[in-house]
């Protein structure tokens, strides 16, 4: 998996990228098809703005953005978002695959 890490504005410590990386790191053990991930850093006056951006084969995309005072915290939050996407997404190809064996034995059966 791919992570590119951009900053919209050139404040970002390598400390912050780096906590990013290891964060955005973790997210392959939820769906393990991902090619890439892009993390775009943003800061706007106080807050700092988080966006992932997850690609995976057949086109999906999946996206979770998060806006805070504090980076450390936005990154964990904006993780947390993407982890639960990538769950359900992982959660809802299993069942389409489940089914679509199930449909298969039938098939055969007749």
């Amino acid at each position: 998996m791919q992570v590119n890490l951009t900053s919209k504005s050139g404040d970002i410590t390598q400390p912050m990228k780096d906590y990013a990386e290891e964060k955005v790191g973790k997210l392959e053990k939820y769906f393990d098809r991902l090619n890439k991930i892009e993390v775009i850093m943003d800061s706007k006056k106080e807050r700092m703005i988080i966006e992932l951006i997850a690609s995976a084969p057949q086109k999906n995309r999946l996206v979770a953005r998060e806006e805070k005072d504090d980076i450390y915290t936005a990154i964990d939050l904006v993780v947390d978002k993407m982890e639960r996407q990538l769950k359900k997404a992982h959660d809802k190809m299993k069942d389409h695959r489940a089914s679509a064996k199930a449909s298969d034995r039938m098939n055969v059966r007749e």
